[in-house]
Order: C-alpha cells, then sequence, then structure tokens
C-alpha cells in the first residue's frame, strides 16, 4: 500500500511543481493522508510559512472550514492559481495553465475525495471567506482522499492583526 500512497503524492507533486516553486503568496502542501484532520495539515503550512495569526490553533481552523460543493471548490482553486483581482500580487498560473493541472489534480484525487475551504463562492466566484491567516486575505482549499492530502493557501500581502 505503500507504494500506492507515493505515486499519488507523487503524482500530485509533479502536476503542481511549477505552482509549489513559483513562491509568493501562494502556499501548496501535498502529504500522504494520515490519521489527522485536515485542518492540522493546514496548521502546519501556516506554522512553517509563519502565516498564523497569533496562537491559532487546529481546533480555531478546522471551525473556519466548511465542505464546500465540488463546482465550488473549482472556483475556488482557479481564483486561488490564477487571478490577481483579491490579492494584488501576480498568479503563478493563468487561467489556460491552472484549467489543466486542476482537471488533472481532480482526477487523481478521485471522486471519492472530499474537499474544505474557507470560501464562499456565488456564482462562480469567491464572494467571501472565513480568515484562517496573520493576512488580510487568505483563500484556502484542502483536498483529501485515501491516500493524498493537498492543501492551497493564497494569501495577500497586507498583515492583519489577529483573527476575528
Amino acid at each position: 500500500m505503500a507504494g500506492v500512497d507515493d505515486g499519488s503524492c507523487a503524482e500530485l507533486r509533479r502536476i503542481l511543481r511549477s505552482l509549489m516553486a513559483a513562491g509568493g503568496d501562494v502556499y501548496v502542501r501535498v502529504a500522504e493522508t494520515g490519521d489527522r484532520h485536515p485542518s492540522e495539515y493546514l496548521h502546519a503550512l501556516l506554522a512553517r510559512e509563519g502565516l498564523l495569526a497569533g496562537e491559532t490553533g487546529a481546533a480555531e481552523l478546522r471551525a473556519r472550514l466548511r465542505t464546500p460543493p465540488h463546482e465550488d471548490v473549482l472556483a475556488a482553486l482557479t481564483e486561488i492559481v490564477a487571478e490577481d483581482d483579491a490579492f494584488g500580487t501576480p498568479s503563478p498560473w493563468c487561467r489556460a495553465q491552472a484549467q489543466p493541472a486542476l482537471e488533472r489534480l481532480f482526477s487523481v484525487m478521485g471522486p471519492e475525495a472530499r474537499w474544505w475551504s474557507n470560501v464562499r463562492v456565488d456564482d462562480g466566484r469567491i464572494d467571501g471567506w472565513e480568515p484562517v491567516t496573520s493576512r488580510a486575505v487568505d483563500h484556502v482549499v484542502i483536498g483529501r482522499n485515501d491516500e493524498t492530502t493537498v492543501v492551497f493557501v493564497r494569501t495577500g500581502a497586507a498583515e492583519r492583526a489577529a483573527l476575528a
């Protein structure tokens, strides 16, 4: 079974390599799925990148995540990786790059994947979010199947003092 897990993680890392290397305000973590809640993977990524607001714990992050419909996940991910408007910083990918990569991501994750996000989507666009970082703007999408957990975080440049 370890070989299967390694394959799924490796495939997602390959798909997301250029996004993971882009730097800036987009953060991605791909990990083998363990017995931790997805909010714990998010907490670890935010702590590693210095983006936690104060003493925010995984339980607080968990309370700010919801389970969106599949079409909202795609809309949120597309904005995270290919939109500049909300963030005030250049996107690492254009929509033409994002579309095939996100389609492949969904294919590898499979129909059994579960998704969490801190954003609300209306008419295909993000229209609000529950803050999870020390930044003024942050959008998070986490996907998980039996083998792999993938965390996407996009932040704006401006700092925020603490979670509201």
